[in-house]
């Protein structure tokens, strides 16, 4: 008996606690009480309050779970889009296949030197002793004056005289390609006159002689020796390129009208 009694103690109280929390209990236990004894209502409330434990809400509310809160994932900011055009490509100059070369500073042209050459020389004929002449040709396509011009004679030792002074030069010309004769006054008597005559009392020597010929700058442009030239012979330029003279039977002077001698 003792233990049913504490038993009922205890369901009164858990009644007793289910009463306050919830007000449906308690009309429920006024209508246990009236109808039924104390002691069934003390073994009826032990189901009835073992079984209200369990029921924390009404029959028609649904426990949900509760929610658990929810984060957002932040949304990063929309990457703005940019429109990049390309350049164009700009017109580059053409690379050249081939490097030129440099140019190269032009050549000056060579002047041309005013230069006589000696033709022909003769020193003696048969019977005239004096028959002598110097001629002169200008290979260049310019008149060459010849004021200030001189001829001396040399001799086997190396000495020089006079034999046409600068005097007698002054104010004579040669035109181009033509020809300038020289001659020994009061011995030459050729059919071709002379420019210029140089005195009787000069004369050049048949061996071992030789001539030379300054210009108006006092530079000597022509030089020609001989061994010996025999009477009635001359000695001739064999041509106008080179410095080589030949012996010739057959003299020819001539003079500034005269026309140029043609070579083979």
């Amino acid at each position: 008996m003792g233990g049913r009694f504490v038993f009922g103690i205890l369901a009164a109280l858990a009644v007793a606690l289910v009463a306050l929390t919830t007000p449906v209990f308690t009309d429920l236990r006024s209508l246990v009480q009236q109808t039924f004894s104390p002691a069934e209502t003390l073994m009826a409330e032990m189901p009835l309050a073992t079984s209200t434990k369990a029921a924390a809400l009404p029959a028609s509310v649904s426990a949900k779970p509760k929610a658990s809160p929810s984060y957002a994932k932040p949304v990063p900011p929309p990457v703005p889009v940019v429109s990049v055009t390309p350049p164009l490509p700009s017109s580059s100059p053409a690379i050249p296949t081939s490097t030129p070369a440099p140019a190269l500073p032009a050549t000056p042209a060579t002047p041309v030197i005013a230069r006589v050459l000696v033709s022909e020389i003769m020193v003696g004929a048969d019977g005239n002793a004096k028959y002598e002449f110097i001629e002169l040709y200008n290979p260049t396509g310019q008149t060459i004056d010849l004021t200030g011009y001189l001829i001396r004679k040399k001799s086997s030792t190396g000495t020089e005289s006079s034999l046409v002074s600068v005097a007698r030069f002054e104010g004579k010309i040669i035109p181009a390609g033509r020809y300038f004769l020289l001659a020994g006054s009061g011995g030459y008597d050729g059919s071709v006159a002379a420019d210029i005559l140089w005195p009787a009392s000069y004369s050049l020597a048949a061996k071992n002689n030789a001539i030379v010929v300054y210009n108006g700058s006092g530079e000597k442009v022509e030089e020609v020796a001989w061994t010996e030239i025999p009477a009635g012979n001359s000695l001739a330029r064999a041509a106008w390129s080179g410095n080589q003279f030949n012996l010739t039977p057959n003299p020819t002077p001539q003079n500034s009208q005269s026309l140029p001698r043609t070579f083979p």
